[in-house]
């Protein structure tokens, strides 16, 4: 090499970027299961403990909290499964009796107001989950059916196709009644095909479709009521995936998770993680699923490839603005904030706790990180990889291809020793002149990477 050769250092970055080009060395080509929540540091995401399992069997309709801290019922929580409404008032699921017939194969929406919480599927009218001497339940029946259901300050909405419907003021039983302070409805405009997919109430009563946000403008019930469309080409495809974060709120759109504000237009935001939001099975998109986890994670559940619920979890971390690829043994079909901690219901009825341990339920949690492509402009030498205390089994491989399946093996860890620092001599991965440099690194167990450096030199032009 000439003497005018550069010797620079490659600093391994946080968060995935499936966008970032080669030379990029801020962000990884792909993260699994590791996070950023000791910043600088990448470590493995917390474990999940076991909560409870739901009686009986067949489909999993969702998992809900019954009650607020301010409100006279004390908060409990609420699931159904096969039809049948279930509440966890002390250490154990007890059915609650009551509520009509219900689809045995539908997912739920929920809502509180007042002293119950009331419950839609789309297939049956309404109905609620409310607690006197016992927990019982009680069918709205002059309701409308639809899947969707949010509540303002007075007023029960419910939405299905291109109808928007809400009940007598105050009185979320009754949808008869007329008036200024009666039960109303409102047609959408059909100048499209698509029906309402979701409803928030987020600003105001928003209706979202496929192509389109709308917000109801002025009373229910008063001559200036209307439903009018924001600038926007998109909405909200999965009702479960609404998610508010202080003056934000987030959901999955038909081009994957956007982003808005009140009185703005929705943004996508999901790009870093585009390869993942291109594996998302199209067929089973309305189960999607988001949940914000401490005040600061956007979790996403998505299901790719031929699943038909969710098995892949994006997050984006809104402090830091990383994304992040979670994987574990379960699949969410819903999460809930109870009691300060976050818990999520799984497809085969299964309740887990939240960033609860260092394990799945007592399985190892395999991670795994691979960095963007480094072009390789003249002689790579790998320096070191510093890892935290018990960093377990690992294995440390490295490719000179972009994207190719052609890892070698530089050094595997097998044992469960203590180490701060993994030295490596330079001559374990010496790619010499090839044209890129990736590295990977994986294992199972409790890990944090404090840093990893690659020292290379790169060629002068008349070199």
């Amino acid at each position: 090499m000439s003497k005018d050769d550069l010797t620079k250092d490659f600093v391994l970055g946080l968060g995935v970027d499936t966008f970032s080009p080669a030379n990029t060395v801020k962000k990884n080509s792909s993260i699994l299961n590791l996070c950023g929540s000791k910043f600088p540091w990448s470590e493995t995401r917390p474990g999940t403990s076991l909560h409870s399992t739901l009686p009986g069997s067949g489909t999993v309709h969702g998992l809900f909290v019954f009650g607020h801290p301010k409100s006279a019922v004390t908060p409990v929580l609420v699931a159904g499964r096969g039809g049948i409404t279930y509440v966890h008032a002390g250490d154990s699921w007890a059915a609650v009796s009551g509520g009509g017939s219900k689809s045995t194969s539908a997912y739920w929406d929920a809502v509180n107001f007042g002293s119950s919480l009331i419950i839609t599927n789309g297939f049956n009218v309404p109905f609620d989950v409310h607690v006197d001497a016992t927990y019982h339940s009680v069918p709205y029946s002059t309701a409308p059916v639809g899947p969707f259901i949010v509540a303002d300050t007075n007023r029960i909405f419910i939405a299905a196709a291109f109808l928007l419907s809400w009940c007598m003021i105050n009185i979320p039983t009754d949808w008869a009644s007329t008036g200024v302070d009666g039960a109303g409805s409102q047609t959408l405009a059909q100048d499209t095909d698509k029906p309402m997919m979701a409803l928030s109430d987020y600003g105001g009563i928003m209706v979202h479709r496929e192509d389109s946000i709308a917000e109801m403008i002025g009373l229910p019930n008063s001559s200036n009521v209307a439903i009018l469309e924001v600038p926007t080409s998109f909405g909200c495809i999965a009702q479960h995936s609404l998610v508010r974060h202080r003056e934000k709120q987030y959901f999955w759109g038909r081009e994957g998770i956007a982003e808005v504000q009140v009185g703005l237009t929705p943004s996508i935001i999901s790009q870093p993680v585009q390869y993942w939001v291109d594996l998302v099975n199209q067929d089973a998109t309305d189960r999607i699923c988001g949940h914000l986890v401490n005040d600061r994670e956007l979790w996403m559940a998505i299901p790719t490839g031929v699943s038909t619920v969710p098995d892949t979890i994006l997050v984006y971390d809104t402090l830091l603005g990383e994304w992040y690829v979670y994987e574990g043994i379960w699949h969410p079909i819903s999460f809930i904030h109870f009691n300060h901690k976050d818990y999520m219901l799984s497809s085969d009825g299964k309740v887990y706790e939240l960033n609860s341990g260092v394990t799945d339920d007592g399985t190892a949690i395999a991670w795994e990180l691979v960095t963007a492509a480094l072009e390789n402009q003249g002689e790579m030498k790998f320096k070191r990889v510093i890892l935290g205390p018990d960093a377990g089994h690992f294995n440390f491989q490295y490719s000179p291809s972009v994207d190719e399946d052609d890892w070698s093996t530089a050094v595997a860890v097998t044992d469960d020793s203590h180490r701060l620092k993994i030295s490596l001599p330079p001559t374990s991965a010496d790619l010499g002149y090839g044209d890129y440099f990736r590295m990977k690194l994986s294992g199972t167990g409790v890990v944090s990477i404090r840093g990893a450096t690659l020292r290379y030199r790169v060629r002068s032009i008349n070199g």
